[in-house]
This record gives structure tokens, C-alpha cells and sequence, in this order.
């Protein structure tokens, strides 16, 4: 099978997306938390924006695997993708804490998607000891 030459770095680049979507939030918590500081339980709603996503991609992955098998990998990875941009997004358009909370759980089912597609992918084009090094780049 011909490989593309962006293959890999569009894999990884999307494997990148999953450990930004709780890293690229963690720094502006206590920015969130000054907002919305008049929302009842803002204290404790505002650390929920950096851990629903988890319940969410938990939930999700076991789902994905199968969604991936039956609609193919690259189908769920663009749907993944797509998702990731609006509900990452969110934070731009939204204030309302609840709101936020949804477009955060969103956000972790298109994590859930892109973690498997895009691992699922690498191990369908690579194979053998170019499979292993790539596996180690993308963890």
C-alpha cells in the first residue's frame, strides 16, 4: 500500500490533539474561576471543565473502536477532528458555566475518536519495526 508523505505527520499531529485538549485549559483555571465566581459552585464547576472531558473520552473509546470498524477510521477521525474544532472553541463564544461544561464533555467524545483512529490508522499503515519506532514517536 503507497503511503502518503503526510500520512504520519497528520496522525501524530491529531494524536497531539488529545493530550492538548486538557493541557491547553489546565493554565487558565483560575481565570475561569475569577469569571464566573457569582455562579453557584463556580469553585467546584470550574475544576469539572478539566476532568469531564476523562468521563467523556472513557465513555467514548470503547464506542469509537466499533463506530471506527463499521463507518471506517478516516470517516470518524475528520468527524473527530471537526468536533474537536467546535467544541475546543467553545470557550470563545460561550459564557455560561454549564455551557462550557457541555462544549468540555463534546470535546472529550472527539477525543475519544481521534485517539483511536488515529492509533488504529498507524498500526494499519506501519508494520513490523517501522510500526514499533512509529508507535514510539506518537506516545
Amino acid at each position: 500500500m503507497q503511503k502518503s508523505a503526510l500520512l504520519l505527520p497528520v496522525l501524530l499531529a491529531c494524536s497531539s490533539l488529545t493530550v492538548m485538549a486538557g493541557a491547553t485549559i489546565a493554565p487558565g483555571l483560575p481565570g475561569l474561576l475569577s469569571h464566573f465566581v457569582d455562579y453557584p459552585n463556580s469553585d467546584y464547576l470550574t475544576k469539572l471543565i478539566l476532568t469531564v472531558p476523562g468521563l467523556a473520552i472513557a465513555i467514548t473509546a470503547p464506542l469509537a473502536g466499533w463506530l471506527a470498524d463499521r463507518f471506517g477510521r478516516r470517516v470518524l477521525l475528520r468527524g473527530g477532528v471537526a468536533i474537536y474544532i467546535v467544541a475546543g472553541s467553545a470557550g470563545l463564544w460561550v459564557d455560561d458555566l454549564t455551557l462550557l461544561l457541555v462544549s468540555r464533555f463534546v470535546l472529550g467524545i472527539a477525543v475519544g475518536f481521534i485517539m483511536v483512529c488515529s492509533i488504529a490508522l498507524l498500526t494499519d499503515h506501519f508494520q513490523g519495526s517501522e510500526r514499533n519506532r512509529v508507535m514510539g514517536i506518537q506516545s
